[in-house]
């Protein structure tokens, strides 16, 4: 686990990319929520295969034309230009994605992957189907 900078602290989700950027010592991240529990296996093969074809510096998870933002792959190159952004007062996931030219990977063939569990009743319920 790695903590906000106090630069950043209140940051939301960027405050933290931007620690895991800071801490990273190779050139990617790949970044996923701890409430998606039935991720797909190839999630970070996915999610880079555009980065690694020089095609984009981030990618972004896809599915069924909705983007989910946090389910992410971040060359650490773009450290400079999220730290320039949060300082700015930025604090949208989205929008700074956007700015960074972002690529959208599509997962439809993984439609319960992004389901959203928040509660031992939710991964209950989910289990079931």
């Amino acid at each position: 686990m790695v903590a906000d900078a106090a630069e950043f602290a209140g940051g939301g989700p960027l405050a933290g990319l931007e620690a895991g950027l800071s801490a990273c010592d190779g050139d990617w991240l790949v970044t996923a929520p701890c409430d998606l529990p039935f991720l797909p296996d190839d999630l970070a093969a996915r999610l880079m295969a555009p980065l690694l074809r020089g095609e984009a510096p981030l990618s972004v998870a896809r599915c069924d034309g909705h983007p989910h933002p946090v389910c992410m792959a971040v060359c650490a190159d773009l450290l400079p230009s999220l730290r320039a952004y949060l300082r700015g007062g930025g604090r949208k996931v989205r929008e700074w994605q956007a700015q960074a030219g972002a690529a959208m990977v599509d997962f439809d063939d993984a439609p319960q992957a992004f389901r959203n569990l928040n509660t031992p009743d939710d991964l209950a319920a989910a289990s079931r189907r």
